[in-house]
Order: structure tokens, then sequence, then C-alpha cells
């Protein structure tokens, strides 16, 4: 009986579960409070002034937490990692209640300072702890269960703001239920499994990406992995992703009232967590890799590009006619309202997909840190520039088309990564002996894919 409670304790899918938990605890209700527009304030400029300092910070600490975690430990640099977030859902809390600012830029600086230590560990551990059959399940679960965080509270808030049909700010009740479950997460991070303690049901091992270097060889090995021709053209793809999210932000906070609001941050969770199963089983199924990848990836410029067309043939019309603050009772809800929640779902799909295609590449354990740590770094940085954006010009169509713009220029950089992509697994030797770690990955020349790896490289304390 202990054995078979260990075995599960210590199973792969269950740190799936666990790190699910986490997202679900802080970026999970962080979103959630995104999602009732701007923050929930009632004007969205403070709040993208915030989001984009949160961001800019995120930025720097994505690649030097990873720095952090190959040197300390994936769990306690994630339990650093959850400190920062009740701290700025409280600072939103103190802004609409009494119209403090120098509480909201200081919670938004402690949420970037700690959210690059979480959202590095949390990916990293998405890419390496999973068998590869059952990648996307895994990170499907993870994604599945950060969307209980905007669920909870869009029904939190629901009920709350039910009565609210005209436009203004959440109930202030709505921030002291979210940053209460926030203050959970530090204790969840303990029950994590060190990646050597995971057991895989292929019986494959999870090797530490703890390395014992000096500190410059931990920042050259950044440098080396961000050369990587998959992780160079991959970037793009995030940093274009997340510039959609203040448009998004400020089209609800703008067009519709509270209660709408709460009902969007609680369907289009829903929404996305068909999606994340959706791609979880997709990606999993058996068939060549660089097939699934390239094909889904057009899929999802498909829809983004659906998305995009809606958006500026509404808000054109909206800059035309502005229609205030509309309610689900109002002529011309659903045309703008509809639409809008399921083209979630290829800006879902995004993440999903990126994380799969990451554990296609050749890393080390410890480079596979550094690698997630440069996506997220991307993505930070796309958040930053377009809340930047969104503070300094209020005009919404000036937002979706800068956002079109970037989006659309990072495509070509993307598709060509999805050529990239091997239909055979690389195998990883990362063995420690002393002071020195060496890396052999096999050379694998696929006909179908025409890529050649070759990668040979040795990391001195």
């Amino acid at each position: 009986m202990m054995m078979k409670l260990h075995s599960f304790y210590r199973a792969s899918y269950t740190q799936a579960i666990i790190i699910g938990i986490l997202s679900f605890l802080t970026p999970g209700i962080f979103s959630a409070i995104q999602s009732l527009g701007a923050g929930g304030l009632k004007s969205p400029t403070t709040a993208n002034a915030a989001y984009a300092l949160n961001s800019g910070v995120l930025v720097l600490t994505a690649p030097l937490s990873a720095i952090a975690a190959n040197r300390f430990g994936l769990k306690p640099t994630l339990i650093f990692g959850t400190l920062g977030y009740a701290i700025y859902s409280a600072s939103l809390y103190e802004n609409s209640r009494s119209g403090n600012q120098w509480f909201l830029l200081l919670g938004a600086t402690c949420s970037g300072l700690s959210g690059g230590p979480f959202w590095t560990c949390e990916g990293a551990v998405a890419v390496s702890y999973p068998e590869e059959k059952s990648r996307g399940r895994f990170i499907a679960t993870w994604q599945f269960l950060n969307k209980f965080g905007t669920i909870i509270a869009g029904a939190i808030s629901l009920s709350l703001n039910i009565n609210g049909s005209t436009g203004g700010s959440v109930s202030l009740n709505t921030y002291i239920v979210l940053f209460s479950l926030q203050c959970l997460s530090p204790f969840v991070c303990f029950l994590l499994s060190p990646p050597e303690k995971v057991i895989r049901s292929d019986g494959s091992k999870v090797e530490t990406n703890i390395t014992d270097q000096k500190t410059s060889e931990r920042f050259k090995d950044l440098w080396r992995v961000f050369t990587i021709k998959q992780i160079l053209f991959l970037s793009p793809g995030f940093l274009g992703a997340v510039w959609l999210g203040t448009w998004q932000g400020n089209y609800t906070a703008s067009y519709f009232s509270v209660r709408a609001r709460s009902l969007y941050s609680f369907v289009t969770a829903i929404i996305c967590m068909i999606t994340d199963f959706t791609m979880g089983w997709l990606l999993d199924l058996n068939h060549r890799r660089s097939k699934k990848v390239q094909i889904s990836w057009f899929v999802i410029v498909a829809i983004m590009t659906g998305y995009y067309i809606f958006g500026f043939v509404m808000q054109s019309e909206f800059q035309r006619n502005d229609p205030g603050a509309m309610d689900w009772n109002d002529p011309g809800f659903l045309r703008a309202y509809v639409p809008f929640l399921f083209f979630r779902i290829g800006s879902e799909a995004i993440f999903n997909w990126v994380y799969y295609y990451m554990g296609s590449i050749p890393l080390s354990p410890s480079q596979v840190t550094i690698g997630v740590s440069i996506i997220r770094s991307c993505e930070s940085l796309g958040q930053c520039l377009s809340y930047a954006v969104g503070a300094v010009d209020k005009n919404n169509l000036v937002n979706l088309g800068v956002s079109a713009a970037i989006f659309f220029s990072c495509v070509p950089s993307v598709t060509y990564a999805t050529y990239l992509c091997n239909d055979e697994a690389p195998k990883v030797e990362d063995g420690r002996d002393g002071g020195e770690c060496s890396i052999e990955i096999e050379k694998v020349d696929s006909k179908k894919s025409g890529v050649v790896y070759n990668i040979n490289s040795v990391e001195k304390s």
C-alpha cells in the first residue's frame, strides 16, 4: 500500500497536477483579475501602466531565475516565485478602494520579481518531467488546472456583481477572496518532487537540472541556448501571441458591463480548458511529430487571422458609434461578445503548442530551464511593450493594429522553426562527475526533415 502511494506521489503525471494547482493559485488567479477587464479598475489606463511595469521586470527576472534554478533547484526557486502574486492582488484592492498609486506600482514590481522564477520553473517542469508519449497530456493538465483560477474567480465575481449592469469597478470583495487563495501557493510548492525522484511510467529517468558551474559559465550557457536555431526562431512567436492582451482588456472594459465582463472571465476559462485537452490529445497522437507541429501551427495562424479580422470589424464600428458599457440584455451584445469568446481558442492553443515543441529540442536538463526562461522572457517583453502602448495611447484601434502587425511579422520566423522540428527524439546524456557536466546529443539525420543535430558541450565548475 505504501509503495503504491509512493509511486503515485512521485509519478510524473502527479507532478502535472501539482504544478497545475500552483498555476491555478498564482498566475491563474492573476489572469482572472486581468480577465475582469484591465484588472477590474474603472479606468484601464492605470492597470495597463502597472502591468507594463510588472512585465518589464519579468523580462529580466526570467533568465536570471533560470540561473538560480540551476544552482539551487526548481523547488526552492518555485517557492520564491509564489510570493509576489498576492501582493499585487492586494495592491489592486487598495487602489480600487482608495485610489492608492504607489502600492499598485509596488505590487506590480513584486509580482514581476517573483513571476520570473515561477514562470520559468513551472515551464521547466512541464517540458522535462513527462514521458515523450504523454507530453501533450501533461502540458494540457497543467494548463487546464491553471484555468480553474479564472473559473472560480469568474464565478465569484459574477455572483458578487450580478446586479452591476453598468460600467465601473468590480466589487472590492472579489479581491479579498482572490488574494486569500493566492496565499496558499508557497505551501503547495513543498509537494513537488525534485527531478531525480520523479517516477516515469516508461522507466526512464528525469535528470536533475542542478549544475556546479561558475557564474560566468552560467551566463555563457544562457547565450549558447539562446542561439540554438529552434529557440532563436521560436521566441518571437510568444512575443507576438501575447501582444493582443492589451486590446482584449481594453475592449471588455470599454464596451461591456461589470457582470458581462465577469461572465466573459468564466466562459472563456471553460473554452480554454476544452482547448487545452483537445490540443493535448492531438499532440499525443501517434503520428510524425514534425507534421503535428506544422499542421497545428497553421491552424493556429488561421484562427488568429479570423480573430484579427473580427476585431477590426467590431472596433472600427465602435470607433464610429461608441455603444458604451453593453449588458447582455442590450441590442448588439451577442454579435460583439460571442465571437470574441471563441477566438480565444487560437491564443490558448499557442501555449500548449510551444511547450510541446520545446520538448523536442535537444537540450540538457539545465538547458531546458534556460530555454523556457528565454521563451517566457520574450512573452513578458511582448506584454510589457503592449501594455506600455495601451497606457500611452488609449485608441483601441491603434492598439489592435499594432498587435496585428507584431503577430503577423512573427509568423515567418515561427513557421521556419516548425520545419526544424525533427521526427526522432535526440538522446541527451547529462552526466555530472565532480564539477563537470558533459552533454552529448546523438547525431540524428532525418531524411524527412533534413535536420541534423550534432551538439557537444562541456560545462566546468
